[in-house]
């Protein structure tokens, strides 16, 4: 199911079932975004965590740099990006595990028509994805998946596996 979110509320938070772990780290995230789906299970991320990215703009290699700057410093975890020429810009895989191969995340029809600052954002056990329209919302994505990032231990941040799209108020 997926929540349409009305952000000058809490609605989405209270709507996210039984999964408290859920509720509790999405009201960390502001803006509250557009469209929030809730998903089975977690993503860990930690230190065996990479991020591919295309390399194909300095902005998504400076988003790429901040959010790994930005979880060493809040959560003393280091983690590494590679380079892959398989994926599209603007988009964005994290694997605890090398991928067999980079799949494309490809971004919904709505998500291209809502705006140029619009992204999705995809949590999975196995992995997260981020697929934007442009270098803005790649950033916005970064963002929000680092509001998400919860300190469960000093090994590993837990992200619950939720569906956020996402686009300008």
């Amino acid at each position: 199911e997926i929540y349409q979110c009305d952000w000058s509320s809490d609605v989405c938070s209270s709507d996210l079932g039984n999964d408290a772990f859920a509720q509790a780290v999405i009201k960390n995230v502001l803006p509250i975004p557009q469209q929030i789906q809730p998903l089975n299970g977690t993503f860990h991320l930690t230190a065996n965590s990479v991020i591919y990215f295309s390399g194909k703009s300095q902005v998504e290699e400076f988003a790429v740099n901040r959010f790994i700057e930005l979880t060493e410093e809040k959560h003393h975890l280091k983690l590494r990006a590679e380079q892959s020429s398989r994926l599209p810009e603007f988009q964005i895989i994290i694997k605890n595990q090398p991928p067999a191969s980079v799949d494309v995340f490809a971004p919904s029809k709505q998500l291209t028509a809502k705006s140029a600052e619009a992204y999705q954002l995809l949590i999975q056990p196995d992995g997260v994805r981020i697929a934007a329209n442009s270098a803005q919302g790649l950033l916005w994505g970064f963002m929000t998946l680092r509001q998400l990032c919860s300190t469960q231990n000093s090994l590993a941040l837990q992200i619950p596996a939720l569906k956020i799209t996402d686009w300008p108020h």
